[in-house]
């Protein structure tokens, strides 16, 4: 196995109440190959941690 076939893709939640800023976090993000998925409310934060693991979790206050 080489190092191409060991490349782990990591998981991203990106929760904000603002389309707006969770467009520009993954615009950042997605030219790195990460998986982002996002959630607009605590709420839907929640459903998503109860069905996937993430390996990060970026919130809003």
């Amino acid at each position: 196995m080489n190092d191409a076939d060991q490349k782990r893709i990591f998981s991203i939640l990106i929760v904000d109440d603002e389309s707006s800023i969770i467009q520009i976090i993954a615009n950042i993000l997605i030219d790195k190959e990460y998986e982002i998925e996002f959630a607009t409310s605590g709420k839907l934060a929640l459903e998503w941690t109860a069905s996937k693991s993430f390996d990060l979790i970026l919130l809003d206050i």
